[in-house]
């Protein structure tokens, strides 16, 4: 349904009088779920004004996608689409290259059921090697909000790692840098130097091997990798950052969960990836007094603790 404004007036009272409404809710409503546009433009703002001449579009959300995505996922709304990356898979092209990349599937299939009115912005990236959660955006504003707002999301990963860290939990902090043969390594503070911090807690403990929760305080390239390898346990799987075994041809780090705050909203929201099939072989029952276990996904993750829920998004 399209409108074309007569006279100035804020966008609650175009629908308000265009839709014969009653009260203010539904009008609010179509606001807050991004049904209305202005010019093309999303618009959630009720006090946003429009001038004489624009044009008003009222959309109704596909809820019968054509599709299947050929992904899993964890959230979807109006503003953000939240999915499980597979291990394998660059998350968006680098320079000079044009292959298949998780932003493009989500872009596909974003577009496809929305019928070509919304596209899937990239907020963060995964390694290649690296499963799990994974942000997007569904528009410019949305994708600059959640940048804006990174540093108050909460970023879990799970990585099995070689041997054990002398400490049971800690701080990683260093200044990462990349060498020409493009693997990043920490060293002091200098010019093209990123500061990088982790936390770290071992969750259980396997002959040779330990399950480790790593939460990030920054964000950079490689980071867990270095981290880990810092401390003599690198990734199982990670030959490049040290890594003496590699089971299953891949490396054992998976993007667990992340909660953030929703741009228009301001809910707190978490999502929760299950720990992958193939990474399921290489976790044993926990010994004796070590950590209980938890379940991930309808799977059960030896070591996690106390707190952590089923996957899928929860509010509070």
């Amino acid at each position: 349904m399209k409108i074309t404004a007569t006279e100035q007036m804020p966008i609650l009272a175009l629908l308000l009088k265009s839709l014969r409404l009653s009260s203010t809710t539904k009008a609010r409503k179509l606001l807050k779920h991004g049904f209305v546009q202005i010019d093309g433009q999303m618009v959630v703002r009720a006090d946003e004004m429009i001038e004489a001449g624009q044009v008003v579009e009222i959309i109704k959300k596909n809820t019968h996608p054509r599709t299947k995505p050929p992904f899993e996922i964890l959230y979807d709304d109006q503003y953000v689409l939240i999915a499980v990356k597979p291990a394998g898979i660059l998350s968006v092209n680098r320079e000079n290259e044009n292959s298949k990349t998780f932003h493009k599937l989500v872009n596909a299939y974003v577009r496809e059921i929305s019928e070509g009115r919304e596209r899937a912005f990239l907020v963060h990236r995964l390694d290649r090697e690296v499963s799990g959660v994974m942000i997007f955006a569904k528009s410019l504003d949305i994708q600059k909000r959640l940048e804006d707002d990174w540093r108050n999301n909460d970023k879990l990963y799970y990585a099995l790692v070689e041997g054990t860290p002398k400490q049971k939990e800690g701080k990683i902090e260093s200044w990462l840098a990349e060498n020409s043969a493009l693997k990043v390594y920490s060293t002091t503070e200098g010019p093209n130097t990123k500061h990088a911090i982790s936390h770290y807690r071992v969750l259980s403990q396997m002959p040779g091997f330990s399950l480790v929760e790593v939460r990030l305080e920054t964000g950079r390239k490689n980071q867990i990798r270095v981290h880990l390898s810092d401390l003599g346990c690198p990734i199982v799987g990670d030959v490049k950052y040290g890594a003496k075994s590699d089971p299953i041809g891949r490396i054992a780090l998976h993007a667990f969960r992340f909660a953030f705050n929703h741009p228009v909203s301001g809910e707190r929201v978490t999502v929760e990836a299950p720990w992958p099939k193939e990474l399921e072989g290489l976790i044993k029952r926990p010994r004796t007094g070590s950590a209980p276990a938890v379940e991930v996904g309808g799977r059960h993750l030896p070591g996690a603790g106390r707190g952590y829920q089923r996957y899928g998004a929860k509010r509070r």
